[in-house]
């Protein structure tokens, strides 16, 4: 419920829309159309650019898998956390010549299958609580 998170109210309604789009309800079908920020800046509807547009000419497939896996509208339908530190994205080790992987942080470290890190250390993930 959208009234039960922090800042969300600022962008979600309470009958859970986005506030810039208009509402059109019309034998029970909900239509999200356009509409304008507070600043009065133009917003297209949800899904009316691409994930590529969206990231500025994103061309990772792999990253936009990612986080399209994490961002679905309906928590179910996201993907879980363990799920997410499984995903080939976060997998992958980052090869500096290939421009595919614009996304991916150059010592990024990966945790293989076996569950041990390579390519540096990760204290967060290291420091265990008493």
């Amino acid at each position: 419920n959208a009234e039960y998170m922090g800042r969300a109210k600022n962008f979600i309604s309470s009958k859970g829309y986005p506030r810039y789009c208009t509402v059109t309800i019309q034998d029970n079908q909900v239509s999200l159309g356009a509409g304008r920020s507070k600043r009065n800046k133009y917003r297209g509807p949800p899904g009316s650019k691409s994930w590529r547009q969206a990231l500025k000419d994103c061309d990772d497939a792999v990253f936009i898998d990612f986080l399209q896996g994490c961002l679905k509208w309906v928590p179910e339908d996201r993907i879980t956390p363990s799920q997410a530190l499984r995903h080939d994205w976060l997998r992958r080790k980052a090869n500096p010549n290939d421009s595919t992987q614009q996304h991916a942080s150059p010592g990024r470290n990966v945790i293989t299958q076996s569950g041990t890190e390579e390519g540096g250390t990760l204290p967060h993930l290291n420091q265990r609580k008493p």
